[in-house]
């Protein structure tokens, strides 16, 4: 394969990645359903439900932001009623944050209305071809981190 070609490949993979972000962000809800939240803000819910009474520092490097714009993030979801901010009981110093009820029905409608649409999706295309593109997608995946 020559460089032109892989280039044209990567240029074609570039423009479908483009649609596929378009195609799924439009058929979602505006404002991620009816809770409202920005892309973001559910970002950071879902990383919260997979690491639940987290420090801001740990939340920060988790998603790869500055503390500074974390603090934000959070400060925003606490005054939406979705994060709860605690003190730490050993160390008071230290601020945990954790899901409100308010969030996990959120994330749970959300990720319904996500499921949903999926299905729709992939209902349409053969089972091989299903089994092809999770084979395919799980090993773009992995590359970078090999």
């Amino acid at each position: 394969m020559t460089e032109k070609d892989i280039n044209a490949y990567v240029d074609k993979f570039g423009e479908l990645m483009t649609m596929i972000g378009r195609t799924f962000g439009s058929a979602m809800p505006h404002g991620c359903g009816k809770a409202d939240l920005t892309h973001v803000q559910f970002r950071v819910i879902y990383t919260l439900s997979h690491h639940d009474n987290s420090t801001m520092g740990d939340l920060s490097r988790i998603m790869e932001v500055t503390l500074g714009n974390m603090t934000m993030m959070i400060d925003r979801l606490v005054r939406y009623g979705y994060v709860l901010r605690a003190a730490d009981p050993d160390d008071r110093r230290i601020v945990r944050v954790r899901l409100s009820e308010k969030s996990k029905k959120a994330m749970h409608t959300i990720l319904n209305q996500r499921r949903k649409f999926l299905v729709h999706i992939l209902s349409k295309l053969s089972a091989k071809d299903r089994e092809d593109l999770l084979r395919i997608v799980a090993h773009v995946v992995e590359i970078p981190n090999k």
